[in-house]
């Protein structure tokens, strides 16, 4: 039995993106995903939540979003503007510190929402990045949370520093040629990749273009391509065909 962790990041980005999560996620192959709390839609996020319970992980943030933590704390992690810079190309010299205050705010938001995270990840996958990298894994340890391994060497890190890695990490799919078939083909690719592994983690990124989103990103109509692909029931029937079972994860590791 091969296991498949389906992630849709993004979830809380724009109300069409969290709207065409939900949607994978209950007409399709969607197993959970990973929410933003530092966007304009953050107040809607408690009503998506509840429809999806125990499917929601913490997507942190130090680009492309409003901190939570008043921006004299954090001088080094916002720019003029008060906001996380839009990527991270952007940076200048983020303080680790002044990453920790942030990211552990944004963990308290979620659970002061009454939410266990199932998992911890980034976006834009900053936690690659030492010594940001080192507070990530403190905090996983910290809330007893999943990680994502972008990579062996770093899936062998965090298993040396104490940290609970999640499924091998596979994002190909994301902008070629979004269709059924080729989700097929790379689902498949990527377990051909870690047959070590009890798990792979597909990350997609399915939602809905509303003009929030057209202000903030260039990735568009693929969101919605991905999410009619997600959704094809002959996606879920390949899968159980050759014995792939979908799942969130295993939220306490620990135990």
């Amino acid at each position: 039995m091969n296991y498949l962790i389906v992630n849709a990041d993004d979830l809380g980005l724009t109300p069409g993106v969290s709207e065409g999560i939900l949607k994978s996620m209950l007409d399709g192959i969607v197993t959970r995903t990973s929410a933003m709390v530092c966007t304009e839609s953050r107040d809607l996020l408690p009503d998506w939540m509840a429809e999806i319970p125990g499917r929601v992980g913490m997507h942190l943030q130090l680009t492309d979003g409003i901190p939570l933590t008043p921006t004299n704390r954090i001088p080094t992690l916002v720019g003029p503007d008060g906001r996380f810079p839009k990527n991270k190309e952007y940076w200048l010299n983020p303080d680790p510190e002044e990453v920790r205050i942030e990211w552990e705010n944004q963990i308290r938001w979620l659970l002061d929402c009454g939410v266990t995270p199932s998992h911890l990840d980034s976006h834009h996958n900053v936690h690659r990045f030492p010594p940001i990298q080192r507070i990530y894994v403190e905090l996983a340890k910290k809330y007893r949370l999943p990680t994502r391994p972008l990579n062996d060497n770093m899936r062998n890190r965090f298993l040396n520093l104490g940290a609970i890695p999640g499924g091998m990490y596979c994002d190909t799919w994301e902008g070629m040629n979004v269709t059924a078939k080729s989700l097929i083909i790379h689902i498949l690719g990527g377990f051909r990749r870690c047959t070590d592994q009890e798990s792979l983690e597909f990350v997609c990124h399915p939602g809905y273009v509303d003009e929030p989103l057209c202000r903030r990103s260039h990735y568009l109509q693929a969101r919605e391509q991905e999410l009619k692909a997600l959704c094809d029931p002959s996606v879920k029937h390949f899968l159980a065909e050759r014995n792939i079972c979908l799942t969130a994860g295993q939220v306490d590791f620990y135990n």
